[in-house]
C-alpha cells in the first residue's frame, strides 16, 4: 500500500477505513494502520510520533513474548540478518 492511501484514513474496530470525503488527515505519515485511533477529537497517533520501524520492533517483541509464554516457537526476527 502506498503512503497516499493512508493520507485520508483511520483505523477503527480492527479495520482500516478510508474517509469518503478524504478530509481526515493522519497526524504522522505511516504505513501502519494500527498506529491510529479515531476519537471524538479526530485521529490520534497511539505511538506518540515514534517511527514505524520502532513500532514494528515493539509489535514483534510482543509476539515473541506471547509465543514464549505459551511455550510456542517464536517467529523469526523480522529484521533478518541485519539485526
Amino acid at each position: 500500500m502506498s503512503d497516499k492511501l493512508y493520507t485520508h484514513a483511520f483505523y477503527r474496530g480492527g479495520q482500516f477505513v478510508l474517509s469518503d470525503s478524504g478530509d481526515i488527515e493522519l497526524p504522522v505519515a505511516s504505513a501502519l494502520g494500527h498506529r491510529f485511533e479515531m476519537t471524538d477529537d479526530g485521529v490520534v497517533d497511539n505511538y506518540g510520533g515514534v517511527e514505524d520501524d520502532a513500532v514494528r520492533l515493539k509489535d514483534w517483541e510482543d509476539v515473541v513474548a506471547e509465543a514464549e509464554a505459551a511455550g510456542e516457537e517464536p517467529p523469526p526476527d523480522f529484521r533478518g540478518s541485519n539485526a
